[in-house]
């Protein structure tokens, strides 16, 4: 988000439009590249991508919208990158090289698009910015829709993976997944239940134990092995 608010159009317009592309659809960077302008359709006030050429031969299509809680204006970045067009321009490729505010006539590479991630973690000043990869995209749409508590259904449909294997790894890893181990955990009273600790070093047995309310405090040992048994 700070990307696409902050960074200078005169520079990363193409790379806004890529990123905004791959988050709403889940990218590619083979798909980026197949795009043509017939793909991308303006109807209202949003526009309808139209993924055809996929990794599984199933064509799919996204949608890219504002909402009354957006922080930035998809669509506007999205129409500002598409009037720069050359009008004479025979290609009919989407994506054309951005330089320097302008776009060229030469149809942007699938290389260039593998690298768009890393350059904007770079200008993010993201550690580990090199290991970003045309991939990244995918992961990032994919993990954002998890953490929003989307099913597997709905991710394998988004996302176009074969099997539920994908999905399944991106929703139990999601932040909501985890809220919702964590609050049955909390719910269920396990410290409560905890009858007996027994603790034992290797020189000596340890009795720094503190049962309380709110949990166990044990203190002042070390080295030590620790045997919880808990009452169901």
């Amino acid at each position: 988000m700070d990307f696409l608010f902050h960074a200078p159009d005169g520079k990363y317009l193409l790379m806004k439009v890529v990123a905004i592309f791959g988050l709403f659809g889940a990218c590619r960077r083979m798909e980026f590249y197949n795009l043509c302008v017939a793909d991308v359709n303006e109807e209202g006030t949003v526009f309808v991508v139209y993924v055809r050429d996929t990794k599984t031969h199933r064509p799919r299509t996204c949608t890219i919208l504002n909402t009354d809680d957006s922080a930035v204006n998809y669509t506007d970045i999205i129409k500002k990158y598409v009037h720069l067009r050359p009008r004479h321009v025979k290609i009919q490729k989407f994506f054309l090289f951005y330089n320097a505010g302008k776009c060229t006539c030469n149809p942007v590479g699938i290389n260039t698009f593998g690298q768009i991630p890393r350059n904007i973690a770079k200008y993010l000043n993201i550690p580990n910015a090199d290991q970003y990869t045309g991939h990244s995209f995918r992961r990032t749409s994919a993990t954002i829709l998890a953490n929003s508590g989307a099913d597997i259904r709905t991710l394998r449909r988004h996302g176009d993976w074969k099997s539920d294997a994908v999905a399944e790894g991106y929703v139990a890893d999601s932040l909501e997944n985890k809220n919702k181990i964590s609050k049955t955990l909390e719910s269920s009273s396990v410290l409560e239940n905890v009858n007996q600790i027994c603790i034992s070093s290797s020189t000596s047995t340890c009795s720094s134990v503190l049962e309380t309310s709110s949990g166990i405090s044990i203190s002042e040992n070390s080295n030590c092995s620790i045997t919880i048994n808990i009452n169901k």
